[in-house]
């Protein structure tokens, strides 16, 4: 998506000095830890069963993140996010969607164009678990069609049988 990146180029050049996410790491890191309830050790034991070497990440590793002594590797920072249940952005920015963007700009305006309908996807598959499960709950029950229109649906759909069963019993003419 060439937008996003020509927005988020143009914005990371006016933030660089005023904002630097990675700084703040460390905080946000305690934060949700802390949110949790869970304690240095805890959290360090909980990493372990979200690392695929069952080695997770010590506690000691965990306290030099939170008083910004070390930064997380791409395999750690996967290994926070699964164990705490926020998306990278949500660690890294604070924040799940950190660039100011206009969203339907993105989206696009014509419904039945593909990319449309990838963006859309994308933004999905960003949102945590619990968001994209009350989601697809809310689109299942506005799409859930009243019995009057279940009804309307019946008699459709046994006409276009019918039809189909007497255009198959009907010889079609050979050349």
């Amino acid at each position: 998506m060439l937008l996003l990146d020509v927005e988020h180029s143009e914005r990371a050049g006016k933030d660089r000095a005023v904002r630097e996410p990675e700084r703040e790491f460390g905080q946000r890191l305690a934060r949700l830890r802390e949110g949790r309830e869970l304690s240095q050790e805890q959290l360090s034991q909980m990493t372990k069963a979200h690392d695929t070497s069952g080695q997770g990440i010590s506690r000691a590793v965990i306290s030099m993140y939170e008083r910004g002594r070390n930064r997380p590797s791409t395999r750690e920072l996967r290994i926070l996010c699964d164990t705490l249940t926020v998306t990278p952005s949500e660690l890294l920015y604070g924040d799940s969607a950190p660039f100011d963007i206009d969203r339907w700009q993105v989206l696009g305006k014509r419904e039945g164009d593909a990319l449309f309908f990838a963006r859309w996807m994308l933004l999905l598959s960003r949102l945590n678990s619990d968001s994209q499960l009350a989601l697809f709950e809310l689109v299942i029950n506005l799409a859930r069609p009243t019995q009057k229109q279940i009804a309307s649906i019946d008699v459709d759909a046994r006409e276009l049988l019918l039809r189909l069963a007497t255009e198959l019993k009907s010889p079609t003419p050979r050349k």
